[in-house]
């Protein structure tokens, strides 16, 4: 919190009023550190975003306000992120608005198949959508800083390729989210674990495959577990 202080000045007739006293002394600013808690890990764009944006409010406030960014699950689990921020074990974090699911259901609107080609328009679009409807009531306890989305989600698969919507059928594929009820429609059932839980579910054969963004294939290193990648763009579910 930031107070601005000034002197009230009275003046009126009658007796010399007495002289000012003199200033109280004003302790200098002190440092102030922040923690901001994601389940992306550190060698992803979005951590590499956050420390950029740490970076800008460090330099902007001339090194009164830090932020220590704590990726991976470090400090919160993926399903704990939005419930960390509000009992103040963390300051700030990054999450999916899916995980856990129902938690922000006007929120997950975003996750139904838009038809948006790209990552860029995915996140103007929620954004824009955000300022909007300002579903507030979602987010008690907290401030939204930001909106943003990710790369349209693309199948992937280990093992069996999916090149037509029956190949689905009989399929166990991680997803979360609204629009992940295609696959539950076309014969395939769906898997809800969290993100850091993806690559390793995959490996063990737990599950055959996911829907996720394209970038995952390197940023969660996917791209070691599964053979074959289905692009479904046209779905536009981020």
């Amino acid at each position: 919190m930031i107070l601005l202080v000034g002197a009230l000045v009275f003046v009126g007739c009658g007796a010399e009023a007495p002289a000012p006293a003199a200033p109280a002394a004003v302790a200098p600013a002190q440092p102030v550190t922040l923690t901001l808690a994601t389940f992306f890990g550190a060698p992803s764009m979005q951590v590499k975003a956050l420390d950029d944006f740490a970076a800008d409010v460090e330099r902007e406030t001339n090194g009164l306000l830090k932020i220590d960014i704590f990726p991976g699950g470090s400090l919160l689990a993926t399903t704990e992120l939005m419930e960390g921020v509000v009992a103040g074990v963390s300051d700030m974090s990054y999450l999916c608005q899916y995980q856990p699911s129902g938690l922000h259901p006007a929120t997950e609107v975003l996750g139904l198949p838009l038809g948006a080609p790209t990552g860029w328009v995915l996140s103007q679009v929620s954004d824009d959508w955000y300022r909007e409807f300002l579903p507030t009531a979602e987010y008690e306890g907290t401030k939204v800083l930001w909106v943003s989305n990710v790369t349209p989600e693309v199948l992937m698969t280990k093992g069996t390729p999916v090149r037509k919507l029956e190949d689905l059928a009989g399929l166990k594929i991680r997803s979360v989210g609204p629009g992940a009820d295609f696959i539950t429609a076309l014969g395939g059932t769906v898997i809800g674990v969290p993100t850091p839980d993806v690559y390793d579910g995959i490996q063990k054969g737990e599950f055959d495959g996911c829907l996720f963004a394209t970038e995952a294939l390197a940023s969660w290193k996917l791209a070691e577990v599964v053979d074959y990648v289905t692009n479904i763009w046209q779905l536009g579910k981020g």
